[in-house]
């Protein structure tokens, strides 16, 4: 459940500790990471293609996510996963157990570590790791307010995004974003990308609307 913000309050003369300068640091971050978990959502933002290696692994392209918790995750450059079925980190370095299954799904998760391992308290540097489940990533499940847009009316339609919006569970959902479902056939990967969450751009959104718009009116002539 969200909880109530909390925000440092400075007077003249105040000793600033490190304490007090954490809970600044943390408000913020809690306020960014709502907004863009609660007004955009979570999933892909853009890049992160994954291709085959042709040497059995796996490489996945530099770029952006959003998780669960509203996190920002950065691939910054190409990442190989020799294995597709072992996790790893943003080093390339194992960070857990194989996955013993022949359907695996990629997933990108948030993840910290020192900036100096010789002076750890001092900078953290925000970073991933690649985990690896058995199985297929599911699908989002649809939901009502889809079935108005395509047989309700206007008052139908915005009926059903108010109850999906209250119907909302305000819990974060899975905190790891799937990237990839990875199939092992004789030898041979075939990568599937999709279903994975994304998030829509302002001008990938108004391409759809436009794109929406000049389909209806080619029905209207026709009809």
């Amino acid at each position: 459940m969200p909880k109530a913000p909390r925000r440092p309050k400075y007077s003249t003369g105040q000793l600033l500790t490190a304490e007090v300068l954490e809970a600044e640091q943390s408000y913020f971050l809690g306020r960014r990471r709502s907004d863009n978990r609660r007004l955009h959502g979570w999933g892909v933002v853009c890049g992160l293609g994954v291709t085959p290696t042709g040497s059995g692994g796996v490489v996945i392209e530099p770029g952006l996510a959003i998780d669960g918790l509203g996190r920002e995750i950065v691939v910054p450059e190409r990442r190989e996963m020799p294995d597709p079925r072992q996790p790893i980190d943003d080093r390339g370095d194992p960070c857990g157990e194989p996955v013993d299954s022949k359907v695996t799904t990629i997933c990108l998760a948030y993840a910290e570590r020192p900036e100096d391992e010789d002076d750890p308290a001092r900078f953290v540097r925000e970073t991933y790791m690649l985990e690896v489940r058995p199985g297929r990533a599911e699908s989002p499940p649809p939901i009502p307010a889809t079935e108005a847009v395509l047989a309700g009316s206007p008052a139908d339609v915005a009926t059903a995004l108010c109850e999906a919006a209250a119907a909302e569970a305000c819990n974060p959902p899975e905190p790891c974003v799937p990237i990839a479902t990875i199939h092992a056939q004789g030898g041979e990967l075939e990568v599937v990308l999709c279903p994975r969450p994304m998030v829509a751009t302002t001008a990938v959104l108004l391409e759809l609307i436009l794109g929406l718009v000049r389909r209806v009116r080619a029905l209207e002539h026709r009809s």
